[in-house]
């Protein structure tokens, strides 16, 4: 049983982190659509977007039985507040 529960913590950390570094390299491209394969993972300007921040509320919901409302307000706004700083 200990072994399930760590493969699924296992996998839930690597579709995190995929969802997550997969928002930040296209935050460079979005509304502008590439057609190509061929870009650079990660540049300068990459950031993350309020879809990471609103993915990370929805797992800390779900892993810690909490309000998802509740959730996405505070990561929301915090999210705003913390970009609103740079």
């Amino acid at each position: 049983m200990a072994v399930i529960l760590a493969l699924e913590s296992f996998l839930f950390l690597i579709i995190m982190l995929g969802a997550i570094a997969g928002d930040i390299i296209g935050s460079v491209y979005e509304g502008n659509n590439i057609k190509t394969k061929d870009f650079p993972l990660f540049s300068p300007h990459c950031h993350f977007t309020d879809d990471t921040v609103l993915t990370v509320a929805i797992a800390d919901a779900l892993l810690h039985d909490r309000d998802y409302a509740e959730l996405l307000k505070q990561y929301y706004l915090g999210s705003t507040i913390y970009s609103l700083r740079d």
